[in-house]
């Protein structure tokens, strides 16, 4: 899993949350790819809700905020 650290300035309004996923690093497919199709399409700045859009768009993407990472972390399920 690799972590990243998003940080917008939507409207005037600073939001800022770290996630964790298994995005390539490949055109099309990376994250900064999907944030950029995500912010063109929400309405929603949380980490939730990009969360949910990466793994809306294909079964084998995984994306977590930082919550949910540490509670699969704490629970001993990995998380690699």
């Amino acid at each position: 899993m690799k972590e990243a650290f998003v940080e917008l300035n939507k409207n005037g309004k600073k939001t800022s949350f770290k996630i964790y996923h298994n995005l390539p690093e490949r055109f099309g497919l990376s994250l900064q790819c999907a944030l950029d199709n995500w912010l063109a399409r929400t309405n929603k700045y949380t980490a939730c809700s990009f969360c949910e859009y990466i793994k809306s768009k294909d079964i084998s993407f995984i994306a977590l905020t930082e919550k949910q990472f540490n509670k699969v972390k704490s629970n001993g399920s990995g998380g690699n």
